[in-house]
């Protein structure tokens, strides 16, 4: 993608050229945790030179529903307008798909399957965020790691192997909470739970993000490679690549170096949805 692109009284001259600038995970301040709007989250990628921007806000499930403040069909509506809205103005410069990271929905199922069926998604993304309605953040202390991590995985595949979705998010987020990350490495039985759910993935022809949030916070993606690499050699197709941008900087960080290490893993192509059926892009 390469060029001048024009937007109102914007005049943006896209940064990158020839290679994948394709963003399946951000977040804009519909999201409890967003930071910026929409409509900055936008103009960021046309800058950068995104073609497709697939917007994922959060929508979270609870064991105890009394939990949920936050998340309903109100909430759904109001992103729906602005991602109309922000569709409309940014028509011939930016592609936008509406998607859905939906939070451990294997604890909800008939809420999850009533905000699936209602709303018109390009793609469902499904993560696991919450271990018995408390965030995995505190949750990984030194002292709670491996009981937690394991429960995670536990968790995970419970998701894969009960929900509809497109592909499952950052899978070993806990990596993320890790106090110093380099000095573990996973448990046999994480390891064994980790193959179970990948098996999952693929028999359900079910897809894999890898999360470039892992560049700015750890040193490596979420999963890393050898994961992506082992669903893979296990027969799996559909890969998408998501930044997890929360703030309108973070789109497409660390896309150049994701495609790189993908070529160098053998992986050669993409997955894109519309309507939430997929098909393949080069990389």
């Amino acid at each position: 993608m390469q060029g001048r692109l024009m937007l109102s009284a914007f005049s943006f001259i896209t940064e990158r050229e020839d290679t994948m600038w394709i963003d399946y995970h951000v977040h804009s301040r519909i999201s409890p945790d967003g930071k910026s709007s929409m409509e900055k989250m936008c103009e960021s990628a046309a800058k950068k030179g995104i073609e497709e921007l697939v917007f994922t806000e959060h929508y979270e499930f609870y064991k105890d529903k009394k939990k949920n403040i936050f998340f309903n069909e109100n909430y759904m509506e109001g992103y729906i307008r602005e991602f109309e809205k922000c569709k409309s103005q940014f028509q011939g410069i930016l592609h936008l798909g509406l998607g859905l990271e939906m939070g451990q929905p294997h604890v909800d199922p008939e809420n999850a399957e009533k905000i699936r069926e209602r709303f018109p998604f390009d793609y469902l993304l499904a993560s696991v965020h919450k271990i018995e309605d408390i965030d995995m953040k505190y949750l990984c202390g030194e002292k709670t790691r491996e009981r937690y991590e394991e429960k995670y995985c536990q968790e995970v595949l419970k998701m894969c192997q009960t929900c509809e979705f497109d592909c499952l998010g950052h899978l070993n987020l806990y990596k993320r909470y890790r106090k110093q990350q380099q000095n573990f490495s996973e448990t046999n039985q994480q390891k064994k739970l980790i193959e179970k759910i990948l098996k999952t993935l693929v028999r359900r022809g079910k897809g894999i993000e890898i999360n470039t949030s892992g560049l700015r916070q750890i040193r490596e993606p979420l999963p890393e490679i050898g994961i992506v690499m082992r669903y893979k050699e296990l027969g799996g197709l559909k890969i998408t690549v998501g930044s997890d941008a929360h703030k309108e900087a973070e789109v497409g960080y660390g896309f150049e170096k994701i495609c790189k290490m993908l070529n160098k893993a053998g992986i050669y192509q993409i997955a894109r949805f519309s309507g939430r059926e997929c098909f393949f892009e080069s990389i």
